[in-house]
């Protein structure tokens, strides 16, 4: 069984040819009654500009959520802000009382090492004293205790100016 596509092609011909000649006359029928013609394009014309505002109106609500997220984010970027500005407030002034202890502590590091030096200088006199009374203390003094007196003496003077070396290297 052939189909055969003439018959067919002549009624969709016939269709169109319909439809054509119902446009034809409908734009005849237009151009006769000029105010149904005018009306029709003012339609036209509102329905357009009608469009086009809509569309606008869509872009504009479109940016009004935009900024609203942005002043959202603005909000809360503020207040990190905020929160970030007062936690460098309470470090600055933890650092600031650190500094202040540190500075007391370095006042009283300084005042200690002159009172270590004074009191070293004092010990060395009072031992120079001793020192020089075992030295010039005369042969009949010496006991049994004498000698080593004399060796511990001079141990202490020994370690004295090994320590005053290491001190004057550092």
């Amino acid at each position: 069984m052939a189909i055969q596509f003439f018959p067919i092609l002549m009624a969709i011909g016939g269709v169109f040819k319909k439809i054509m000649s119902v446009i034809a006359e409908f734009f005849i029928f237009l151009f006769k009654n000029p105010k149904i013609l005018l009306a029709l394009l003012v339609a036209i014309a509102i329905l357009f500009s009608y469009y086009k505002v809509t569309k606008h109106i869509r872009s504009l609500d479109n940016q009004i959520v935009k900024l609203e997220e942005e002043k959202v984010i603005w909000k809360q970027a503020e207040a990190i802000y905020e929160s970030n500005q007062k936690q460098m407030t309470q470090i600055n002034r933890e650092n600031q009382q650190v500094l202040d202890a540190l500075q007391v502590s370095k006042i009283y590091w300084g005042k200690n090492v002159v009172d270590l030096k004074k009191a070293n200088e004092e010990a060395e006199k009072k031992l120079g004293q001793i020192i020089d009374n075992i030295k010039s203390a005369p042969p009949e003094k010496d006991g049994a205790v004498s000698p080593i007196l004399k060796s511990t003496v001079k141990e202490i003077d020994q370690s004295r100016k090994e320590r005053n070396k290491l001190w004057q290297q550092k």
